[in-house]
């Protein structure tokens, strides 16, 4: 992390900075004992753990974090909640005050902190709050117990390539056998196209690592070139060992490059000790690339809030028939 003003502004450009709301705050200092939860991935979940233990620390509170065990595919969070279901003090020995519970079964009262963007109190040093976190982070990942490592070597370059069950706007792809399953959601600066990860691969020579939630899929269709090297795992290795591997490897390359606009990827880049780019920052298109993110972001809302939705499809129908009309008067006109 050590372009950490250039960090700084690609995190606000991501809007991954949350200001803590007045209402809740008043709330928590009246706790003796705050509580966090969340219920999706591994990833988001370390990242509100972060949170809440930054936040208590500054209200000087005590702390739980519940940790989800729900792996059914019925969750909101499937198939992440699946893979992030497994007891994490096994492999994080250090993460202090958990309680193991299913969100199947029990909810967490509220007030509670489940935000997984990095949370300001008012008027907060954003540089300051980043290596807090990340001063918290580490001394969480201090003393692991994840299987070891068989990729030993150092690499010029690190990826981590979330490409598996999403596009721009849908998630769930791979997952959808119902219509319960179909999901939509804006994923622009979690995924990015093919081309932009291709074109990334191609600028890089030198001897470099891939991560992925979905190797095939990196093969297949990115087919990066004999310089990168996958990870790899033992065969009986669970799913949250296997993330935890991944986001450990790819963490110590020279120059990491990861989407932010998820859970593991700012994970990634508070375990980075190194330079950190997202995918445009690293091609030097941030602006091309923000004014296509606006406007394709206001349009995917547009046509998925029920509001506007229905403020469209008013306006829309209701000029039907001006069309029709426009249409019979121009049958009807005479021919010079």
């Amino acid at each position: 992390m050590k372009n950490i003003n250039d960090l700084v502004n690609t995190l606000i450009s991501h809007k991954m900075f949350v200001t803590i709301d007045e209402k809740l705050l008043l709330k928590l200092k009246k706790k003796k004992l705050i509580a966090g939860y969340r219920n999706d991935g591994t990833g988001s979940r370390l990242m509100a753990y972060v949170n809440l233990v930054r936040i208590a620390k500054k209200l000087k509170k005590n702390y739980v974090f519940y940790w989800d065990t729900r792996a059914d595919k019925y969750s909101d969070a499937w198939p992440h909640n699946k893979i992030a279901s497994d007891d994490i003090s096994k492999y994080l020995p250090n993460i202090k005050n958990i309680k193991l519970y299913n969100s199947n079964s029990f909810k967490i009262s509220k007030p509670n902190i489940n935000e997984w963007k990095f949370i300001l109190f008012k008027n907060e040093n954003k540089k300051k709050v980043l290596r807090e976190c990340k001063k918290i982070l580490n001394n969480v990942l201090k003393n692991n117990k994840t299987e070891t490592q068989r990729i030993k070597n150092k690499y010029e370059f690190g990826l981590h390539i979330r490409c598996g069950g999403l596009n721009a706007t849908t998630g769930r792809i791979t997952h959808i056998t119902k219509i319960h399953f179909y999901k939509e959601n804006f994923n622009l600066g979690k995924w990015y196209p093919d081309e932009m990860w291709i074109e990334i691969l191609t600028k890089i020579k030198k001897k470099s690592i891939i991560v992925s939630d979905d190797y095939k899929y990196v093969k297949k269709n990115l087919k990066p070139s004999r310089n990168f090297l996958f990870n790899k795992y033992k065969k009986n290795s669970t799913e949250l060992n296997k993330f935890l591997q991944d986001v450990f490897l790819v963490s110590r390359a020279d120059k990491v490059i990861c989407s932010i606009k998820s859970g593991a990827g700012l994970i990634i880049m508070l375990m980075s000790k190194n330079q950190f780019f997202t995918p445009e920052n690293y091609l030097q298109i941030n602006k091309i690339y923000f004014s296509f993110s606006k406007i394709i972001e206001e349009y995917f809302y547009k046509f998925n809030t029920l509001s506007s939705l229905l403020d469209h499809n008013i306006k829309y129908f209701g000029s039907k028939p001006i069309d029709i009309l426009t249409k019979f008067k121009e049958i009807t006109k005479k021919k010079l």
